[in-house]
C-alpha cells in the first residue's frame, strides 16, 4: 500500500527556472501550478510529485516516477492542437516535475456540471476534435488509458485539449506495458477491467462513456462502489441516450452504443470512424437549416468563443441580425478574389483556409472568419473551404451596423484580437520557416565541407598493349 506523509506540502518560490505564481490544484501524487518561465516569457502549468522520500515502499516509490516520467515521454512525443503540450521535466530534491503548456479555461468536468446536459452542437465539437487527438496519438503509438472529463480541458478559444497521460501505455517505449485496474473505474472499457492490454479501442469506449455523459447528463451505469460498477460495465446494457434525452435523432444513439459495445469486433476501431459517423448523423438528420428552432440558435451563440465578454442583449441583437448556413465537406464558403461583406462564425465542424493550393490554416468550431470584408470593402485574400459539415453564422456590414454602439463596440474589439493573433501566429510560421531554412543550408554547407575533406580517389585507367 502507497504510504505517503499526509502533511500539506508549502509551495516552493522556484521550480527548476519557473517562478511559482498559485496553485491549481492538489492530488493524491502532487500539486499543479501556475508558474512562469522566463526565458520564453510565457505562463506555464507545473505537475510538482509530493516528497517521494516520504514514501516508505521502495517499490511503490519507484512506480510514482515512472509514472511521471511515462507522462513525460508519452506527451513529450506528441504535438497536435488538442494534446496539452509538454516543455520540459526533471527533478528537484526529492520531487519530480512535468512543464507543461498552461490552458486558459476550465475542464471538461467543471463545463458538464455547469451546462448538462450540453447542447448537441457542442457534443459534437468536443467529440470531433477529441477523436482527431486520439487518432494522432494512437498512430504514435501511445494508449491514453484514463479518457475522462477531469483529463480533457476546454480553453477559452474553444479547443479541447486531452492532459494526463500518466498511465498511459507507450507501445513504443522501453517501458512495460500496463495491465491492471488503473484508472477511473467508471470510465474504463471491459476489457481493461478484465485486466487485459488496453488499446486504441479502449480510449474509444472510455471518449463514448464521456459523450453519453454530455448528452444525457448521466454515465452510462449507476454509480457505486467499484466491484458494482465494474459488474455492470460487463454484464449489464447502458440505456440508450434517446430514453433519457427524447429530442436526439436515433442514429446518434446507434453511435453511442457502437462506442460502448462490449465486443472489440463491433466497436468502431479509430476515432475518424467516430468522427465520420456524427458528421454524416448530424448533417443528414438534425442541423439542416429548417430543423434549428430560434431557441437553439439563441443558445448556440451565446456559447461561442468569440460572444465571451458580450452582455446578453448585445447577443440577442446579434442573433435578430444574423444568418445561418450550413455545407458539406469539399464545399467553398469564400472564394479566393470575390468580394463579400459577410463575417463568420463556425458554430460546427471545422474549415481550411487555402492560399490557391497551399493550405494557410484550419479553423474549428468557435473561431471565425471574414472580418476584413466587413472592415473594409476588398476582395477576399484567400479561399475557405468546409472541412467537414459545418454550421455558421454569418452577418453582414450592414447587419452588424444595425446592432447597437456597445455591440458593434465589442466586434470591432474582437476583430481586432482576431487580427493581432494571426498576425502573431504568422510570424511564429515565418521564424520556424526561417530557421528551417537556416538549419538546412547548415547541414548542406556542413556536408559540402566534409566532402572537401574527402581525399579523391582517382581510378586508373587500365591500357590495353595492341
Amino acid at each position: 500500500m502507497l504510504r505517503i506523509n499526509s502533511k500539506q506540502q508549502k509551495a516552493p518560490k522556484r521550480i527548476g527556472r519557473y517562478s511559482i505564481l498559485e496553485t491549481l490544484g492538489r492530488g493524491a501524487s502532487g500539486t499543479v501550478y501556475k508558474a512562469y518561465d522566463p526565458f520564453v516569457q510565457r505562463h506555464v502549468a507545473i505537475k510538482y510529485s509530493s516528497d517521494l522520500s516520504q514514501i516508505e515502499d521502495r517499490q511503490a516509490r519507484d512506480r510514482v516516477l515512472r509514472s511521471f516520467f511515462r507522462e513525460a515521454y508519452a506527451a513529450g512525443n506528441l504535438h497536435h492542437p488538442n494534446i496539452v503540450s509538454l516543455y520540459d521535466a526533471g527533478m528537484q530534491g526529492s520531487h519530480s516535475y512535468i512543464v507543461m503548456e498552461f490552458v486558459e479555461g476550465v475542464t471538461l468536468k467543471s463545463y458538464a456540471k455547469e451546462a448538462a446536459p450540453v447542447d448537441l452542437a457542442s457534443v459534437i465539437n468536443i467529440v470531433t476534435q477529441c477523436c482527431k487527438a486520439l487518432d494522432y496519438a494512437h498512430e504514435k503509438g501511445v494508449i491514453h488509458r484514463d479518457i475522462k472529463p477531469s483529463n480533457m480541458l476546454i480553453a477559452s478559444d474553444g479547443h479541447i485539449k486531452l492532459a494526463d497521460f500518466s498511465i498511459a501505455n507507450v507501445s513504443r517505449s522501453d517501458d512495460t506495458q500496463i495491465i491492471g485496474l488503473t484508472g477511473s473505474p467508471m470510465y474504463m472499457s471491459p476489457e481493461v477491467i478484465r485486466e487485459e492490454v488496453a488499446g486504441p479501442q479502449s480510449d474509444i469506449y472510455s471518449l463514448g462513456v464521456v459523450m453519453y455523459e454530455l448528452l444525457t447528463g448521466e454515465t452510462p451505469f449507476s454509480p457505486g462502489n467499484m466491484h458494482s460498477v465494474m459488474y455492470q460495465i460487463l454484464n449489464h446494457e447502458a440505456k440508450p441516450v434517446t430514453r433519457l434525452r427524447l429530442d436526439l435523432p436515433e442514429r446518434l444513439s446507434e453511435i453511442v452504443s457502437k462506442c460502448l459495445s462490449k465486443s472489440l469486433s463491433q466497436r468502431y476501431q479509430y476515432g475518424y470512424e467516430l468522427e465520420r459517423d456524427l458528421e454524416v448523423c448530424v448533417s443528414a438528420q438534425y442541423f439542416q437549416e429548417e430543423k434549428i428552432g430560434d431557441r437553439e440558435k439563441r443558445k448556440m451563440l451565446s456559447k461561442l468563443a468569440f460572444f465571451a465578454g458580450f452582455h446578453e442583449e448585445e447577443v440577442d441583437g446579434v442573433h435578430k441580425v444574423c444568418q445561418w448556413y450550413n455545407y458539406h465537406a469539399g464545399q467553398a464558403i469564400v472564394n479566393e478574389g470575390s468580394t463579400d461583406d459577410g463575417f463568420y462564425i463556425l458554430a460546427l465542424g471545422s474549415v481550411d483556409i487555402r492560399k490557391g493550393t497551399i493550405l494557410l490554416d484550419t479553423l474549428n468550431a468557435g473561431e471565425c472568419f471574414g472580418e476584413m470584408g466587413v472592415l473594409n470593402d476588398v476582395p477576399r485574400s484567400a479561399s475557405v473551404v468546409a472541412k467537414s459539415f459545418i454550421l455558421l453564422m454569418k452577418i453582414t456590414a450592414e447587419a452588424l451596423e444595425s446592432t447597437s454602439a456597445s455591440c458593434q463596440m465589442q466586434f470591432y474589439k474582437k476583430f481586432a484580437q482576431t487580427l493581432s493573433q494571426r498576425l502573431v501566429s504568422s510570424n511564429e510560421r515565418c521564424i520556424e520557416s526561417t530557421l528551417n531554412q537556416d538549419k538546412v543550408k547548415k547541414q548542406t554547407n556542413s556536408k559540402a565541407a566534409n566532402d572537401k575533406k574527402k581525399p579523391r580517389t582517382i581510378k586508373k585507367q587500365q591500357v590495353k598493349d595492341e
